[in-house]
């Protein structure tokens, strides 16, 4: 018995299919096009400020509210990596171009509707710098920039 739960051990495990299991999507999972469908609610327990908040605004009323860990990262993660952390496990498809949001499910930038992100309230330009303990990120569709009063924001630099 030994044996055969050894040999059977030693054939099906391994690293990599443990890794699979953990990060890649089910083939039942709902994949959406809305960024603002879905939420992770709630923080995280016993990790102190190792957080990052993530709001996307994406019309007037909808709005999706997350909170990820940076435990989840072997390294500490750029404002881009946790967005794609985030569009993974919400499932939604998510762009960068130029270190900054591109589109995010169907909402992509045109000429003059954009995505804009503020980290702790300012506006940041590039996406790709290294996630600060407990950032909150606030990024923001359907407006140009520093127009942001239709979503209650004026606070915003």
């Amino acid at each position: 018995m030994f044996l055969f739960l050894r040999y059977r051990y030693q054939r099906l495990y391994s690293p990599e299919k443990l890794n699979d299991l953990l990060i890649t999507q089910s083939k039942f999972k709902d994949i959406t096009q809305d960024p603002c469908q879905y939420h992770i609610n709630g923080d995280p327990l016993g990790i102190d400020d190792r957080y990052i908040k993530i709001k996307l605004y994406c019309h007037p009323g909808e709005e999706s509210f997350n909170t990820l860990s940076l435990d989840v990262f072997k390294n500490k993660p750029t404002y881009t990596e946790a967005i794609q952390e985030l569009s993974r496990v919400n499932g939604f498809p998510a762009v960068f171009k130029e270190n900054n949001i591109d589109s995010l499910g169907t909402l992509k930038n045109t000429k003059d509707i954009i995505w804009s992100c503020y980290i702790d309230q300012n506006l940041s330009d590039n996406l790709d710098t290294v996630v600060r303990n407990a950032a909150t990120i606030d990024c923001f569709y359907g407006v140009k920039r520093f127009n942001l009063e239709i979503y209650g924001y004026n606070g915003y630099k």
